[in-house]
C-alpha cells in the first residue's frame, strides 16, 4: 500500500514534557526518520481520481443507456513495469427492474464484453445488480489486487519531464474502464442507466 517502511503514520507529540517535536531544539536523526516515513505513507495513500462523475436525475437518459459504455483514461506508472492499483466504484439505477451489471478495467486494446479477470488485458473484473426501486446504488465498489504484467503489458508513453530535462515525472499509460448490462427501454422507461463512475489511483506496495 505504501513506500512507509512502518506501513502506517506514526502520530508525534507536540507538547512538554516527553516532546518528540520542540520549537527551537535540534532533532534526533530517529524523530527525522519518523517524519519523512509520515510522508511517504501520506503521499502513497492519498488517492488520485481518474475518473470521477455522478449523474442522479432523468433529463441526462441519452448520455447514460447501455448496453456499453467505455471511458479512457491516463493513469501514471512510477515504479518501471508495475501497475498502481485502483479503486473501481458504479452506479447504477433510476430504472424499473434489477439488471446485471459487469465491470471491467482493461487495457486498450480489450473490446466487448468482459466476464472473468483471468482474461488478457484485464486488470480487474467485476459485477452487480442494479436496484428496481428507480433509486441509485453503487453496484459495484472494488479495488484491484496487484496486476500480472505478463497477462496485462504496459505499454506506456514517456511523460514529459522537467525543465531541465534531467528529472522524469513518470511514464503514462492508457487504460480503459468497461460498463455493460442488458438495456431495454419500455413505455414505463429503462429498466437502468448508468448513473455515475469512480475510478481512483494508488501506489501498489514497494517490494
Amino acid at each position: 500500500m505504501t513506500y512507509s517502511k512502518k506501513q502506517a503514520f506514526e502520530r508525534m507529540n507536540g507538547g512538554a514534557g516527553n516532546a518528540s517535536l520542540r520549537g527551537e531544539q535540534p532533532m534526533d536523526a530517529g524523530s527525522v526518520w519518523t517524519l519523512i516515513d509520515n510522508v511517504a505513507h501520506m503521499i502513497d495513500e492519498s488517492p488520485k481520481y481518474r475518473i470521477n462523475f455522478m449523474h442522479n436525475y432523468p433529463g441526462g437518459f441519452p448520455l447514460l443507456r447501455g448496453p456499453y459504455k467505455e471511458f479512457y483514461f491516463l493513469t501514471q506508472v512510477t515504479e518501471n513495469g508495475r501497475y498502481p492499483r485502483f479503486d473501481v466504484r458504479v452506479a447504477m439505477g433510476l430504472g424499473l427492474n434489477e439488471v446485471e451489471t459487469h465491470v471491467a478495467l482493461v487495457v486498450p486494446s480489450v473490446s466487448g464484453s468482459v466476464r472473468s479477470a483471468d482474461d488478457a488485458g484485464v486488470l480487474g473484473y467485476w459485477h452487480g445488480d442494479s436496484p428496481d426501486s428507480g433509486l441509485v446504488e453503487w453496484v459495484v465498489d472494488a479495488r484491484t489486487d496487484e496486476t500480472d504484467t505478463s497477462r496485462c503489458p504496459i505499454n506506456d508513453v514517456p511523460a514529459a519531464n522537467f525543465v531541465t530535462g534531467d528529472v522524469s515525472i513518470g511514464r503514462m499509460v492508457l487504460l480503459k474502464l468497461i460498463v455493460e448490462w442488458n438495456y431495454q427501454i419500455s413505455e414505463g422507461g429503462p429498466n437502468a442507466l448508468l448513473c455515475g463512475v469512480q475510478v481512483r489511483e494508488f501506489l501498489v506496495v514497494a517490494p
